[in-house]
């Protein structure tokens, strides 16, 4: 179960894409944000920011629980697409694993700063190709062609 230490600081991540948004968006601030309420403070909106990334962009904010009753209430802005949502103590650092549901095979891995390292495989589940996403989009970084030499009959 996830519960908020009192009076600690903390970091909001997530991707945030809006759908059929033009493709000369620059931001995504006008239409995706997350309500944020801790405890019975204030409450007050976080919008993404950089650049947007094959569609997606950042939304990442800092708040701080209260003394008691360290609660936090979230809401999100409608026909917005969230992925990768992490909250963890601002003096940390979190890496994620993402496995396929069906075979266990390691789909990605999300670093630091939630930007992705994307691994994909053959159909024999053999390692063909690694992918990382950085805020200049996403480049193939290692890249395997394997065969099996053919035998002469």
């Amino acid at each position: 179960m996830f519960s908020l230490q009192t009076n600690k600081d903390y970091i909001f991540s997530a991707w945030v894409k809006v759908p059929n948004a033009v493709n000369t968006t620059l931001t995504y601030d006008n239409t995706a944000y997350v309500g944020i309420q801790v405890g019975a403070g204030s409450a007050f909106t976080a919008k993404p920011s950089g650049l947007i990334v094959d569609g997606w962009q950042r939304i990442e904010f800092k708040f701080t629980t209260p003394t008691s009753n360290p609660t936090l209430n979230l809401s999100f802005s409608p026909n917005t697409y969230f992925d990768d949502i992490r909250i963890f103590p601002f003096n940390a650092n979190m890496k994620s694993y993402v496995y396929d549901d069906k075979d266990f095979s390691l789909m990605a891995i999300l670093d630091e700063n939630n930007f992705a390292t994307y691994y994909e495989y053959d159909t024999e589940k053999n390692l063909k190709r690694v992918k990382r996403e950085s805020e200049k989009g996403v480049v193939t970084i290692q890249e395997v062609n394997a065969g099996l030499i053919k035998s002469k009959l």
